[in-house]
């Protein structure tokens, strides 16, 4: 199997309906000169939300269909979505495709080429992009799923950083899920467990790994917390007294308070 720069979850055309989730882990940090230059370079497809070396961007699907249909880009260049390889890299079929389609696939593949810009200068370690179900992977998601110990082993040493734990558990019932340091793991997981015949695909050792990290994850976002929480017990049986067993008193009082909406045992209702 081909090798890839660097591991790419989700690695896919995503639908029009869904919003454009991404999630970049470099190497290191990047410098704030170096920050400026990314947000240049992927301006197009959101805001970077900003988390140590994490750099995380949305944007919604009423915000993607409108830059899809009124970009000039498109309008005054539109032989730029007839190039072969776009399609090849996804394995679509152009003429199969609505215009609206193609410039979607355009939209992905020009995001993953700026990417691969970018990793020249500022290593990347790991892309998740968020996808559904229903979405056609590519072999470079496939190569990144044999690379999930790798992936898991990142994300140990992202949580384990000072500048990330000196965020755990601060203003932990006001945490918004999107920009708590936990999204990427959560957005990984929600990746790779996209249905219920993706469970088989994890063995023991995977699902072991996997609730290592997320003990190292949760306290970031009561809603981040209540999906990982939820994760575990559902893939392991591993129960939340068993992760937060080293919670301060006013993160249980939130986590508990969630649960009372969101059981645990429901997280992950749509899976069964």
């Amino acid at each position: 199997m081909e090798n890839y720069p660097f591991i790419f979850m989700g690695h896919g055309v995503g639908n029009l309906s869904d919003d454009f989730e991404a999630h970049i882990l470099f190497t290191k940090k990047p410098s704030a000169q170096a920050m400026a230059a990314i947000q240049k370079q992927l301006q197009g497809y959101g805001e970077i939300n900003w988390g140590a070396n994490r750099a995380s961007f949305l944007l919604s699907d009423r915000e993607l269909k409108g830059a899809l249909k009124c970009d000039p880009t498109y309008t005054d260049n539109p032989e730029m979505v007839n190039d072969p390889k776009i399609y090849e890299t996804f394995g679509l079929t152009q003429d199969k495709l609505k215009e609206t389609q193609q410039r979607l696939t355009h939209f992905y593949y020009d995001f993953q080429h700026t990417l691969q810009d970018i990793h020249k200068d500022q290593p990347v370690s790991l892309c998740v992009t968020k996808q559904g179900p229903k979405v056609k992977l590519t072999p470079w998601h496939d190569w990144s799923e044999q690379q999930l110990h790798r992936a898991f082993d990142m994300l140990l040493k992202y949580f384990d950083r000072e500048d990330v734990v000196s965020k755990r558990f601060k203003e932990y019932s006001e945490g918004s899920y999107y920009d708590s340091n936990a999204i990427i793991l959560c957005t990984l997981l929600g990746t790779v467990v996209r249905k219920i015949s993706d469970v088989k695909k994890l063995s023991a050792e995977d699902i072991e790994k996997l609730v290592e990290v997320i003990k190292s994850a949760v306290g970031y976002s009561d809603c981040a917390d209540n999906f990982l929480l939820g994760a575990a017990l559902y893939l392991n049986g591993t129960e939340m007294d068993e992760i937060v067993k080293d919670y301060p008193e006013e993160a249980m009082a939130a986590l508990e308070e969630i649960n009372e909406e969101f059981p645990l045992d429901e997280a992950f209702e749509d899976l069964i």
